[in-house]
């Protein structure tokens, strides 16, 4: 079981998130996402580890907050986050608002896989 503090005044969860890719690999600040239905790191970051964005292994139209997008995928290598790692995860790449203090949101293609308790007044979660 995994635990993770946050600050209970908190309004969002933000998880440091370790992404490799072909070239180097470097830690990321993601957003908890239990209503993306896909994990979505910005371009810039997919960029620096080595991902040429000019070939996703897809695209897909995705409902963002404010609109729907025609979104490009790209197959991470290696994603770890609150204690479990993932190998081969496709994620997708998208801008969060220039507001928004992280540079993606962790989804339920991660999260799927385990059970997750948030304990919002304690201001922890619980991955297992």
């Amino acid at each position: 079981m995994s635990v993770f503090k946050f600050p209970k005044n908190a309004q969002s969860v933000i998880v440091p998130v370790f992404i490799s890719g072909p070239k180097t690999q470097r830690f990321a600040r993601m957003i908890l996402d239990t209503g993306a239905t896909y994990t979505m790191i910005s371009p810039e970051i997919l960029n620096d580890i080595g991902y040429d964005l000019s070939l996703p292994i897809r695209k897909l139209a995705i409902t963002t907050a404010s609109s729907i997008e025609y979104t490009p995928f790209y197959l991470i290598e290696h994603l770890e986050a609150l204690g479990k790692k993932e190998i081969k995860i496709e994620v997708a790449s998208h801008s969060l608002p220039p507001r928004v203090p992280a540079d993606g949101l962790l989804g339920l293609n991660f999260l799927r896989k385990y059970k997750l308790t948030i304990h919002v007044n304690e201001g922890y979660l619980e991955l297992i």
